[in-house]
C-alpha cells in the first residue's frame, strides 16, 4: 500500500526527520528495505518505520516518542506501511497531519507526497536521518560516465563531506527523473561508506510517468535537499532535469554546494553538471538520438539544443560534459557541441569539453582538481579508457549551419590511470597523455585524425 500525503514543504521536512529517526537500512533485521517478517511492505513484525511489534515510527509496543496508540506527529497504533488506523490526514489513531507517514516510509513502502499533477515519491531510507551539526569539508563535484557505477566515487563523496573515512556523517539524497523508480541506489550507497542516511526521491519525468514535476513538487523536494549534505542525480533523460532550471530544487542544490556539500551525477545526471548542457530537448521531440556522424556533418542539425547555467557550478564555469563516451563514440558530437558554444557567442571565457567513459568518474575537489577513478571489472574500465579533456584555444575552423564541422589541432588530455592521472580545471592542465586532434565532418563515419581512442599520446603534467 502506498501512502499519499498533501502538505506544505515545511511539513515535508518534519516528516523526513521523524520518519528517519531509526535504523531501517539493508543491514537492520526487522526493518526497512531488507526487513523481517510481517511489517509494512518490508518492515518488522507489525512494523512502523523501524519495525517492532505494534510500533509507531520509533517501533516497539505502544510507541516510543513518536509512536503509540493515539499517535504523535509521526506515530500511530498498528503501524504498517501506511501508518495506523483512524489517523489525521495520513496518521495513526488520532495522529497529526504527518502521523503514520513515517510508518509508511519506514516500513519499506514508497511515500508519495502529492505536490500537484505528478508525485514526489520518497523511497524507504537507509540509515538514520540526523541534521549534520559540524561543518562540511567540501564542496566537491562527482562526474560519472554512466554504465556500471563506480563504488570509489560514492566513498569519496562521504570522505570529502566528513573529512574522514571512518566518521559517520552526511545525508545523501538521490534525485531521479526517469522511468526507473526502484530504490536500488539507497542501500547500495549506504553499504559503501558510513553516511548518516541515504534516500532516493523520484520526481516524475516525461520519460517516466509521462508528466514532469510541477513547481509544487520541486518545492517539496527542495525542503528535503536543504536538509541534506550531498545530492546525486541518477541517469535518465537530461531534458527532464533541465526543466528544473530556476526552480526551488535547483536553488536548494546550489545552497547545498555553497555550504560545503557534494553534488554530482551519472549519465544524464553528469551531463547537467557543466555550464553548457546538451539538453536533448529538441531530440526528444522526434525520438532521435544525436550521434557523432550527424553532429559533425551539420553541427546545427535540428535535434541539437542546449541549456546553459542550470547549476552554475563555480568549479566548472566553462565545462561541457558528455558520457558513455567511447561505447557510443561521442567524441565528434562533443566537439560539435563545444564548437556551437563559440559560434553562438556563449563562450567569452572559452569552453572545455569533458568526455567520460562508462565505469569511470572524475572527482573534482574544492580546488577544481579532478582525479580519475574506475570501477574494477566495469564495462569499460578494463580497456584502459577513462576521461578526455578537449581544450580548443578558440572557435572551430568551420561551424555553420548545413556545413561539415572542421576543428583543427585541438589539445586533448586523456586520463586513463586512476593512480596518477588528474586534471586541474582552475589551471587548465593535467597529468595524463597529451595529443592534438583534428575533427573533420566531411568524413562523418571517420572524422578523427588521429583516432582519439587508440593514439598513445605523450606524457604530460601540470607545470
Amino acid at each position: 500500500m502506498t501512502l499519499r500525503v498533501r502538505m506544505i514543504s515545511a511539513c515535508v521536512l518534519a516528516l523526513v526527520v521523524s520518519s528517519c529517526g531509526n535504523e531501517y537500512g539493508p543491514n537492520n533485521p526487522g526493518g526497512g528495505s531488507a526487513g523481517g517478517s510481517g511489517g509494512g511492505s518490508a518492515g518488522g513484525s507489525g512494523g512502523g518505520s523501524a519495525g517492532g511489534s505494534g510500533g509507531g515510527s520509533a517501533g516497539g509496543s505502544g510507541g516510543g516518542s513518536a509512536g503509540g496508540s493515539g499517535g504523535g506527529s509521526a506515530g500511530g497504533s498498528g503501524g504498517g506501511s501506511a501508518g495506523g488506523s483512524g489517523g489525521g490526514s495520513a496518521g495513526g489513531s488520532g495522529g497529526g497531519s504527518a502521523g503514520g507517514a513515517a510508518g509508511g516510509a519506514g516500513g519499506g513502502s514508497p511515500l508519495e507526497l502529492d505536490g500537484g499533477t505528478t508525485i514526489v515519491v520518497m523511497q524507504p531510507i537507509s540509515g538514520t536521518f540526523a541534521p549534520t551539526a559540524g561543518a562540511l569539508h567540501g564542496p566537491g563535484t562527482l562526474l560519472m560516465g554512466g554504465g556500471t557505477d563506480v563504488d570509489a566515487a560514492f566513498v569519496w563523496m562521504h570522505d570529502t563531506l566528513a573529512g574522514s573515512p571512518s566518521t559517520k556523517m552526511g545525508n545523501l539524497v538521490v534525485l531521479r527523473a526517469d522511468v526507473n523508480t526502484d530504490n536500488a541506489y539507497t542501500p547500495y550507497i549506504y553499504a559503501l561508506a558510513p553516511f548518516q542516511s541515504v534516500m532516493s526521491i523520484y520526481l516524475g519525468g516525461a520519460g517516466g510517468n509521462g508528466a514532469r514535476a510541477t513547481t509544487r513538487d520541486l518545492t517539496i523536494a527542495a525542503a528535503i535537499v536543504d536538509a541534506a549534505d550531498a545530492v546525486f542525480f541518477a541517469g535518465g533523460d537530461q531534458a527532464d532535469y533541465v526543466s528544473w532550471k530556476g526552480t526551488a530544487v535547483m536553488d536548494a542544490v546550489a545552497r547545498l554546494y555553497a555550504r560545503g556539500g557534494i553534488i554530482g551525477g551519472t549519465s544524464a545526471g553528469c551531463v547537467i553538471q557543466g555550464q553548457f548542457i546538451f539538453d536533448s530537448v529538441a531530440a526528444d521531440t522526434t525520438g532521435a538520438s544525436v550521434v557523432t556522424a550527424d553532429a559533425v556533418a551539420n553541427p546545427y542539425e535540428s535535434t541539437i539544443s542546449f541549456t546553459r547555467g542550470l547549476l552554475n557550478n563555480p568549479q566548472l564555469p566553462t565545462v561541457l560534459t558528455d558520457m558513455h563516451f567511447v561505447t557510443r563514440d561521442r567524441f565528434g558530437r562533443m566537439a560539435a557541441f563545444v564548437a556551437r558554444q563559440y559560434a553562438d557567442g556563449f563562450a567569452p571565457s572559452g569552453v572545455i569539453g569533458v568526455g567520460i567513459d562508462e565505469s569511470n568518474a572524475l572527482l573534482v575537489d574544492k580546488n577544481g582538481v579532478a582525479k580519475l577513478v574506475q570501477q574494477p571489472g566495469g564495462s569499460e574500465a578494463s580497456s584502459g579508457t577513462g576521461a578526455y579533456i578537449f581544450q580548443p584555444t578558440g572557435a572551430a575552423d568551420t561551424c555553420q549551419s548545413g556545413k561539415a564541422l572542421v576543428y583543427s589541432s585541438v589539445k586533448v588530455t586523456r586520463l586513463s590511470a586512476p593512480a596518477t592521472d588528474s586534471f586541474d580545471f582552475s589551471r587548465g592542465c593535467g597529468t595524463g597523455k597529451l595529443f592534438n586532434l583534428t575533427v573533420n565532418g566531411a568524413h562523418p563515419s571517420s572524422p578523427y585524425s588521429p583516432s582519439p581512442y587508440t593514439t598513445s599520446g605523450s606524457a604530460t603534467t601540470c607545470p
